[in-house]
């Protein structure tokens, strides 16, 4: 199995774990910005469809960056497990809005 496929599965799983977390306060309460498909650029300072942000290393730390960016500067995903977590978090949220 490639190293990709693993970091696939291993996103998945733990978006499903990231769902059910998720599920379960919003159960408790309703928390419309816990499902938000919106992410703040902290490049170019612009809202942006989730699925398209990404945690990046920066000099001050891992920072959500658009694609857009990513792309214009060469950025690259970060591969930390906060980044996966981001990742998780993102198609949980599409899960549970119906959107996957």
């Amino acid at each position: 199995m490639s190293e990709i496929s693993k970091q696939e599965e291993f996103i998945k799983h733990l978006s499903y774990k990231v769902e059910e977390e998720l599920r379960d306060m919003i159960m408790k309460g309703p928390h419309p910005s816990l499902t938000t498909l919106v992410a703040f650029c902290q490049v170019c300072l612009n809202f942006r469809d989730r699925r398209d942000c990404a945690l990046v290393d920066l000099p001050g730390g891992e920072t959500i960056v658009c694609k857009l960016c990513r792309e214009k500067r060469g950025l690259k995903e970060s591969q930390s497990s906060e980044a996966l977590e981001y990742q998780a978090m993102t198609l949980a949220i599409l899960r549970i809005r119906g959107m996957r």
